[in-house]
């Protein structure tokens, strides 16, 4: 795996469970997890 310094990687989690994965050049939201410790 290669990862050039385009793919940042940002990571949040919110009072409504969830954990979601941004694209940091673009903020889409590009991955969604529910989790009940998020």
């Amino acid at each position: 795996m290669s990862l050039s310094s385009d793919n940042i990687v940002l990571v949040t989690a919110g009072y409504d469970r969830t954990i979601r994965f941004w694209h940091a050049n673009t903020a889409v939201v590009y991955r969604t997890i529910m989790h009940e410790d998020s």
